[in-house]
């Protein structure tokens, strides 16, 4: 597979990184780590992907009030090795898309997600929250190192706390797990969404 090298930006800088993380993590996989188990129960890597890039189509459908992707995310069919950095690719650029068009102190956005309605940068976290957490188990999965920084774990800390609890109700996250004192931020938010951030064994 080989990866683009045009990514779209969406003028919102968390969103961007954490679209990075997830490119990353997808970016190279060799067929057998699409049916390697992830810390997202009961789906392999070729599912997380799937629902990663319909959340992230979701949202881009929300946003814009267009319609949204066939597909339901929450039952990802898996996807296609040889086509995953090409699918993704398109997915990324039309929520790059989405979010450019909105006016970044825009205080009224369209959300899938509780409240429903918040602010663009607000909007911007919560998609960037999907995207950097799966591109983590992703990577996780296939023994990648993640390009996941503390900086942007410190800031999307900040947005899961506003976020995760209501959709944790759905069963989209796990209960939140117990950290070290001194963890560090990435840590903290695996933490807080439910994963195990430091397993003794590859899932």
């Amino acid at each position: 597979m080989t990866r683009s090298t045009a990514t779209r930006s969406s003028g919102f800088p968390i969103l961007d990184q954490a679209h990075e993380v997830l490119r990353n993590a997808v970016s190279g996989l060799v067929v057998d780590a699409f049916t390697q188990s992830t810390p997202c129960s009961e789906w392999n890597v070729g599912q997380v992907i799937n629902h990663a890039l319909l959340d992230q189509l979701i949202f881009a459908a929300t946003v814009t009030g267009t319609d949204k992707p066939e597909g339901d995310a929450f039952r990802p069919s898996g996807i296609d090795a040889n086509l995953a950095e090409r699918e993704l690719e398109a997915a990324l650029t039309r929520t790059a898309d989405a979010f450019r068009s909105l006016a970044p102190d825009a205080g009224s956005v369209e959300i899938p997600l509780p409240p429903f309605n918040t602010t663009a940068q607000l909007a911007a976290g919560a998609a960037a929250l999907d995207a950097g957490v799966h591109g983590w188990d992703i990577a996780r999965a296939a023994g990648k190192n993640t390009t996941f920084s503390d900086a942007l774990a410190t800031q999307l800390l900040d947005v899961a706390y506003r976020f995760v609890d209501p959709v944790r109700e759905w069963g989209a996250y796990a209960p939140v797990r117990v950290v070290d004192v001194d963890a560090g931020p990435l840590d903290e938010l695996l933490a807080y969404v439910g994963r195990d951030p430091n397993p003794r064994v590859r899932p």
